[in-house]
């Protein structure tokens, strides 16, 4: 699989259901761990988009045991993710998340932005920075 296409699976699987606006906020904040990899020498989550998207425990598709993916290649959500991925791979996208490399859905509770301030809600998401 090319990294566009992990890309968008993990859109899909990620987000797949929620608005364009989530779609790219998520991709968006894929290229900022990139960016973030390459800025501060580190490579915690990975330095490429592949890497990135399939790093252990990040995204909660790529950790599923039940095969979610096969059939997604022919549905039009999975084009759109695509598409999505294409230009953010490109930096096509404006990043509505400023930054963020961390996120969670707002209903969901996570301890690890208990002492963080978020940067950005795009739809049922709260985005944040890394931790310095």
């Amino acid at each position: 699989m090319t990294q566009q296409e992990i890309m968008a699976l993990t859109l899909y699987g990620e987000v797949g259901q929620d608005s364009l606006s989530v779609q790219e906020a998520l991709a968006c904040l894929i290229m900022n761990r990139v960016k973030y990899a390459h800025t501060h020498n580190q490579a915690w989550w990975g330095k490429t988009p592949e890497q990135v998207c399939l790093c252990p425990f990040q995204f909660s598709c790529w950790q599923r045991q039940d095969q979610w993916f096969p059939d997604a290649q022919k549905e039009r959500i999975y084009q759109t993710c695509l598409r999505i991925a294409s230009r953010a791979l490109k930096g096509f996208i404006p990043d509505a998340t400023h930054g963020a490399t961390l996120y969670h859905d707002k209903n969901q509770d996570a301890a690890w932005a208990l002492r963080l301030a978020s940067v950005a809600q795009v739809g049922r998401f709260l985005f944040y920075k890394e931790l310095l």
